[in-house]
């Protein structure tokens, strides 16, 4: 019973996520704006856009590992802000336990 119950929590954490879907489109709307366009910007906002997919679907996947070390490869700024979003859809709890990273 409290496998099933862990379970079905896990899968509602993963299907929502919304504070990491917004992030994309944070980054999606920081791409296109003038200060992006103008500093020269907007590929480095696309890559944060997509570095932030890449792990939202290896969430949705339930590739917790795959998520995990690929989140240990990025720059400091996206990764941070990428733990601190999943932290939010989450808690601090699981994104010690599954991602490594310790939040407050």
């Amino acid at each position: 019973m409290y496998c099933a119950i862990m379970y079905l929590y896990y899968k509602d954490i993963i299907m929502k996520l919304l504070n990491l879907k917004k992030l994309i489109g944070a980054y999606n709307e920081d791409a296109s704006s003038d200060y992006a366009i103008e500093t020269d910007n907007v590929a480095m906002y696309m890559e944060d856009a997509n570095d932030a997919t890449v792990v939202l679907e290896y969430l949705n996947e339930e590739k917790i590992t795959a998520a995990a070390e690929y989140i240990n490869r990025l720059d400091t700024m996206v990764r941070e802000a990428i733990v601190i979003a999943i932290k939010k859809d989450t808690s601090s709890d699981w994104v010690a336990e599954n991602l490594g990273w310790e939040t407050r």
